[in-house]
């Protein structure tokens, strides 16, 4: 964590501090940094750098963590100011050969896509074959899609080694 050592905390507090940061990073993939301290107000980023278990934390999931990380050690002596910056995937990575690798991964049908996705078939087409890139529109949607067949696998694999 950024700047944790200029806050104005005992070697324990500040210890403690550390603990919870890499467990909230490890298992939510949240960062936390201080970015900046003065008198009276503590001003911290709080960002989902990576998707853990496919779960996406909104503004006020990731504003909540960070007040549970920093404000029982500090005591109400400062105001913080929380910047939040959500998860945000790389729908850049959505390409033709992403594509066709995760429906054979799936065992996914054209129709199936366009069905349960609302892309016109032409356009699905094109760009399966390299021929049109996706709109960011549809590279969100074919991630997201993707994202929950993933999920969904995931879910059965620990249920059947939970059994």
């Amino acid at each position: 964590m950024i700047n944790l050592e200029k806050l104005p905390l005992q070697e324990e507090a500040k210890q403690q501090i550390r603990l919870h940061r890499d467990k909230l990073l490890a298992v939510t993939g949240v960062k936390v940094d201080i970015l900046e301290i003065n008198p009276e107000v503590i001003k911290v980023r709080v960002v989902q750098q990576e998707l853990k278990n496919g779960y996406l934390l909104n503004q006020r999931q990731l504003r909540r963590r960070a007040v549970q990380l920093l404000m029982p050690l500090m005591s109400g002596q400062h105001k913080v100011h929380y910047v939040i910056l959500t998860f945000k995937p790389d729908f850049g990575a959505v390409t033709a050969d992403w594509l066709n690798q995760k429906m054979a991964e799936f065992k996914l049908s054209r129709n199936d896509l366009i069905k349960q996705t609302g892309i016109e078939r032409e356009a699905l087409s094109k760009i399966m074959a390299g021929a049109q890139l996706p709109t960011q529109q549809q590279q969100a949607v074919l991630y997201y899609y993707i994202m929950v067949y993933e999920l969904n696998r995931d879910v059965r694999e620990f249920m059947e080694e939970s059994a």
